[in-house]
Order: C-alpha cells, then structure tokens, then sequence
C-alpha cells in the first residue's frame, strides 16, 4: 500500500507536466483541421463515374493458357475498379504473382523497391525473388512522369480553397463583425483596450463557447460595459462566385479524367438544361462508356496480351451508338 501510496503521490505532483507534454507527442494541434479536404471526394466521384462501368465488364476466353485466363479474370473481377482508381492517384500499379502461379494480387509499396535511372526512368524490383511483377502506368506518367492526380494538383488545391472559403461564411452565418472602443459621446479615442479587457469582451460574445449569437440557444441581446463602434461586414457578397469557381475546377478535372461533365452531378444539379435534353445525357453516356474502353484497352486488355492470351470483353447495358 505504501508502495502505491508513493506512486499517486508522484502521480498527483506530475499531472500537470504530463498534461502539458501531451502537445510534444505528434498528435498535433485539433485546430489544425480546420481546413477540410473537399477535392478529394470531388476527385474520386469523378474517377468512380468511369471505373465503375469495370463492374459490368466479363472478359471472354478466346486462347492461350485457360489457368493463367482464370487467374487474370478473378485478378481483373477482385481488383479492376482498385486498379484504375490508383493509376489515377498513383500513376502506376505493381502487380505480381509467385512463379509457377496464376493467383495475382496489387503489391504493396513495402514489397518492392523503386528506383528512377538517370534518364528519368522509373524501375521497379519485387523484394522478393519467388515474385514476378507487371507494371501498369497510365499514359500520364509515361507522357509527364507524373499521375493526374499530381497534374490535377493546382485545380484540387483551388477547389479546396473555394470550398473553404464559402464554408468559412457559412460557420459565420454570413457576416463578421469589427468592434472598437469609443467614448459615450460617440467620439473615437485613442486609447487601446488592455489584453485583459479586451480577452474579456471576445470570450464574452466570440468563440465556440458565446452565449449570444445567431444559434437559438444563444442570447440575441447584448449588453456591453463598454461604448463600441460597431460595423458589419457582408461576407456572403463574398461567395457569390463560389458555384462559379467549383465550375471551373470540375471542368478541368473531368476533361483530364475523360468524364463528360453533364454526367457529374453537382454540374448537372446548377445547370439550365438539368433532364431536359434527353439527346445530350445519351451523348454523355456514350462518350463516357468510349471514354472507358480506351483506358481498359491501355491497361488490362494490354495485360492480358502481355501474357500470352487472347481475349475479348463485353460490357453489359453498354449504350449502342445510332448510325
């Protein structure tokens, strides 16, 4: 008992400092994330409207080894949508199978080791020797080097800034408001409030924890000990371009992922012509399902011909184009 005795004793006396060491641990600061990431779901809504037509592809045997087609099959069934969606992130996919094997799977990054030539080349090795691996790379990153996310990068970071901002007005309900301290007479001074003081008046009617406000369990009248000049600044004038500007970062993403931007919901929600020109969604449908066929064409289907078989693929509800 004595023993345990001591160590609350130690306990108590080291509280405060280990309260206070929590900030050295990494977790790092809440108020860091503040800032939310918009882009990234935008991105991938946009991918997803492509990769998931894989779901409907069936890949028909037509020759070559019949074990290694049913391991490409069950590889393309489990994984194909993954696949594409990481040659978006990534720019390139490792792909292995033990030697002697049918059975792929994606290697994780710590299962091979990378390195890029002086030519600029990228080359891939498996840690493993038992491993063979297939390196699918989108066409961006044989062209640039780079993965459209990464070519995407300035029109992802305007969206998010765009984002944030109108969601910085809207937790503002819309309006800031400036105080400063002035006599009872209504005329400026040129004293300034002490830290105190002025702490005092901002906890009083600022922060997250202010009882007046705009919130219904907040108080709509304040009364304040001091004499203040008060002016309201507009900020929703602010955000008037806001569907403006997110317009324009879709468009450019869409026109890099090869989506039609009618297929893109919140284009198609703020747009004029939303459901009234049947010939147009069907001219999206089209030119996304084309759209997907060339980049199936550049990825698996060169796969599959890389290996030694001879395939085809149907895509089932596939859209048949009127001549």
């Amino acid at each position: 008992m004595k023993i345990l005795d001591n160590i609350r004793s130690w306990w108590a006396k080291r509280r405060n400092d280990v309260v206070t060491d929590l900030s050295l641990t990494g977790f790092g600061s809440l108020s860091m994330a503040e800032r939310m990431n918009f882009a990234s779901v935008i991105f991938y809504n946009i991918c997803d409207l492509l990769t998931d037509i894989s779901a409907a592809v069936e890949f028909r045997y037509k020759g070559g080894d019949l074990q290694l087609f049913a391991g490409f099959k069950t590889f393309f069934d489990s994984w194909g949508k993954y696949v594409l969606n990481a040659l978006f992130k990534n720019g390139f996919v490792v792909i292995g199978r033990r030697k002697g094997d049918t059975w792929f799977w994606v290697l994780d990054p710590s299962e091979y080791t990378q390195n890029t030539t002086n030519a600029g080349l990228l080359k891939i090795y498996p840690n493993r020797d038992d491993v063979e691996i297939y390196v699918m790379s989108s066409q961006t990153m044989k062209l640039e080097g780079k993965s459209d996310r990464e070519m995407l990068q300035p029109f992802l970071r305007y969206l998010d800034n765009v984002l944030n901002g109108s969601n910085t007005v809207s937790e503002r309900m819309g309006t800031l408001v400036v105080m400063s301290p002035q006599q009872a007479s209504g005329v400026p001074v040129s004293t300034i409030l002490t830290e105190k003081d002025k702490e005092r008046i901002e906890k009083e009617i600022g922060g997250n924890d202010s009882k007046y406000g705009y919130l219904r369990n907040q108080k709509s009248m304040l009364l304040l000990p001091n004499a203040m000049n008060i002016q309201t600044i507009n900020l929703a004038g602010m955000d008037n371009r806001m569907q403006e500007k997110v317009r324009t970062a879709i468009l450019a993403i869409c026109d890099r992922i090869k989506v039609p931007a009618n297929q893109v919901a919140i284009i198609d929600a703020n747009s004029s012509k939303t459901l009234a020109n049947g010939t147009e969604l069907r001219e999206g449908d089209l030119s996304k399902y084309r759209n997907f066929r060339r980049l199936l064409n550049v990825t698996f289907y060169q796969m599959a011909i890389d290996l030694g078989l001879d395939v085809d693929y149907i895509i089932e509800n596939e859209p048949i184009e009127k001549v």
